[in-house]
């Protein structure tokens, strides 16, 4: 299975591009460490850093005008994931985990009963915690242009927060407008799956 999440985000011009899937990986893996680097997650995974490149190569192909299923793109993408990786491969734990981050990157389905049955219950708990990173650093990319650089998290208490750091100076004004409110629209489930209070996010001057 080398590289099939790579090959199947390319098969479907992954949806955008793959400029944005990369930037989402990026910055997905960068807000992890961050994450246990604060004690929020036991330690670093290299299966959850795994699901974390894999879901960014494919979150988006049911964009794709070859995508199957019906309803938003995320329904698309899981559709047409599971008729690329059949039932067998869907059943793996990795595999269940892409889906739900795949599922839940935009929107609000993580809070639909129906939604958690592309995952096993002993799963979602965790999947919950990787997807709310994966919704982040989906919005951070929202312009496409990737205009954020690196984030950086400071933890009070049940307070956290998110500094972005832009990848030029004139990248500040459309990060600031753009990729930052859509960081907080999608910064729901972040509150849920981690029990905090507060998640808001910073622009850092260069």
């Amino acid at each position: 299975m080398e590289n099939l999440f790579y090959e199947l985000g390319a098969k479907y011009d992954f949806g955008w591009h793959e400029n944005h899937s990369r930037q989402v990986i990026k910055l997905c893996q960068q807000f992890y460490k961050e994450i246990v680097a604060h004690g929020l997650l036991p330690r670093s995974s290299d299966r959850n850093m795994q699901v974390i490149e894999d879901a960014g190569f494919v979150h988006d192909i049911g964009r794709s005008s070859r995508a199957i299923g019906k309803g938003k793109h995320p329904e698309r993408s899981v559709a047409t994931l599971k008729e690329e990786l059949g039932p067998t491969a869907c059943a793996e734990e990795h595999s269940q985990l892409v889906l739900y981050c795949v599922h839940h990157h935009t929107g609000n389905f993580w809070k639909e009963a129906s939604a958690d049955k592309e995952v096993s219950p002993d799963l979602i708990e965790h999947a919950k915690k990787l997807c709310a990173i994966f919704r982040i650093a989906d919005a951070l990319d929202h312009g496409l242009q990737n205009r954020v650089d690196r984030v950086s998290l400071t933890l009070d208490g049940l307070k956290i927060t998110c500094k972005i750091f832009p990848a030029s100076s004139g990248a500040s004004r459309g990060i600031d407008s753009d990729e930052k409110i859509k960081a907080e629209e999608k910064a729901d489930l972040m509150k849920e799956a981690y029990g905090l209070t507060e998640v808001s996010f910073e622009l850092a001057e260069r």
